[in-house]
């Protein structure tokens, strides 16, 4: 499992969330309002096009992503 504390840049909140090994938390494509500090687990960063992805790194406890 890995959670993730959010944060959208529109709010003052921080929100927990959860995520399943393999879940993607968002694409490459994304235009995104969040960030997201990884409180346990390790986050895969990957590049595709659909068919196939490349593994680019892996990012663990403590580091933001987004």
């Amino acid at each position: 499992m890995l959670t993730l504390i959010g944060d959208n840049f529109m709010s003052d909140d921080l929100e927990r969330r959860t995520f399943k090994p393999g879940q993607i938390i968002f694409a490459q494509e994304s235009v995104g309002d969040e960030a997201f500090i990884i409180e346990f687990g390790e986050v895969e960063i990957a590049r595709g096009d659909g068919r196939a992805e490349l593994i680019v790194g892996m990012i663990g406890e403590g580091r933001t992503i987004g």
